[in-house]
């Protein structure tokens, strides 16, 4: 009985703890323990305390700036050098937390839904039961697709050339526009670059209608649809013809006018320019079907050469007529015999039946009314002394008109015009 009440009291004095606790700037810093081991020797313990909660980040999407989606993820760290970090627990609004979860350097979670900043908080609970203040970190949620806008050329309707500058526009209102991709119809897009506004670009190659294709992408990653434009490639070069004074063979004066035809299948004639020697020629100016132009001084066969530009840019060969120039002939360009007329219409008032009209191959501005009861012979072409008019002809700018009565008209070597 005795034996037994002693190891009774011995269990009681081996279960008894002292405890000394030290206290710095009003926090109980560490505690020391004594107590007695099982074979009766004090032993001195000391511990820390810990009523301080850990200390954390987290950062959404490594520190992304901007996502597209409402899933995400969150890169966490936990600090505490006494108990160490246990459990977590996550809010999007900073009152409704989910539930604690084990401590981990990462978590996925889901945003709140909708566009704009987003605001993701975490704390952290320690070994003893510590839970943090709340740390948070922001992202910004776009979903909404940028827009945009692509021009080939400025604009422009037709190319010559394959090698073209592409105008940009990108528009995004939440996180802006950072890359861009092409392609050309029937093509893969090419890989992504930085937006820029302008862009040089390759077209495919023949002539024809082209298009062009651009996708925009945001910061957030979303990708615009495709914006597309076309335009027009033609490397033909147009096609023309020049005639001098309506085709006379001579003229009296260095001031003539050129008779234009110019042909484009594609994109048409804008643009002419004139030379008389085929190496300086004059400043382009827009297509016209007539021309104004002057002569080389002296007598003699003259050559007017020019060159037509389609709107694609593309320049024909040079095209030319001739024409002789008699700067020295001060003959009449009208006479029966030797009695030289002003006008057609003067000479044919004059003629008797059977007269024959000569006229100098050169071009007149006139009309003739025919209206006698006459037989008159009209032959043109001839040169200034009126000795020859083989293969020669005289041009005519206006009208013949013929009237009931009005007897018989021969016409030899004329061109008629209107």
């Amino acid at each position: 009985m005795p034996s037994r009440l002693r190891y009774g009291i011995l269990l009681c004095i081996m279960a008894i703890t002292f405890i000394f606790v030290h206290v710095e700037y009003g926090h109980a810093a560490y505690f020391i323990e004594y107590i007695y081991d099982n074979a009766g020797n004090l032993i001195e313990r000391r511990r820390t305390l810990d009523d301080t909660g850990p200390t954390g980040t987290v950062t959404i999407n490594a520190m992304a700036a901007y996502t597209n989606s409402v899933d995400v993820t969150l890169n966490l760290t936990c600090s505490d050098n006494v108990s160490g970090c246990l459990k977590m627990q996550f809010s999007n609004d900073d009152i409704a937390y989910s539930s604690p979860e084990t401590y981990s350097t990462t978590k996925a979670w889901t945003l709140l839904s909708g566009d704009g900043t987003k605001v993701v908080y975490v704390k952290f609970m320690d070994g003893v039961g510590n839970w943090s203040s709340a740390f948070n970190d922001t992202i910004i949620l776009d979903k909404i697709l940028p827009t945009g806008w692509i021009s080939i050329n400025g604009g422009a309707t037709y190319t010559n050339s394959t090698n073209v500058t592409l105008i940009l526009t990108c528009n995004d209102p939440l996180s802006g526009c950072s890359q861009m991709q092409f392609a050309n119809e029937g093509a893969a897009f090419s890989p992504p670059e930085d937006y820029s506004t302008t862009k040089a670009w390759t077209l495919t190659a023949g002539d024809g209608t082209k298009t062009v294709y651009a996708k925009y992408k945001d910061r957030a990653g979303n990708w615009s649809i495709a914006y597309s434009d076309t335009i027009v490639i033609e490397t033909q070069t147009p096609t023309g013809t020049i005639t001098i004074n309506r085709g006379a063979t001579y003229t009296n004066s260095a001031n003539v006018t050129l008779i234009l035809t110019c042909n484009d299948t594609l994109s048409g004639c804008s643009q002419m320019r004139f030379s008389n020697d085929n190496i300086t020629y004059s400043t382009p100016e827009s297509y016209a079907a007539t021309k104004a132009w002057t002569l080389t001084t002296g007598s003699g066969t003259k050559s007017v050469y020019v060159k037509f530009k389609d709107v694609a840019g593309n320049w024909s060969n040079p095209f030319s007529d001739t024409i002789i120039l008699n700067s020295s002939c001060s003959n009449s360009s009208v006479r029966i015999g030797t009695t030289p007329y002003t006008t057609l219409q003067s000479a044919y008032n004059a003629a008797s039946n059977g007269n024959v009209i000569k006229v100098q191959g050169v071009m007149l501005t006139e009309n003739l009314t025919v209206n006698r009861n006459v037989t008159v012979t009209l032959e043109g072409g001839y040169d200034c002394g009126f000795t020859s008019n083989y293969g020669n002809v005289t041009a005519i700018k206006g009208s013949i008109t013929t009237t009931v009565g009005g007897g018989t008209l021969t016409i030899k070597n004329f061109i008629l015009s209107q």
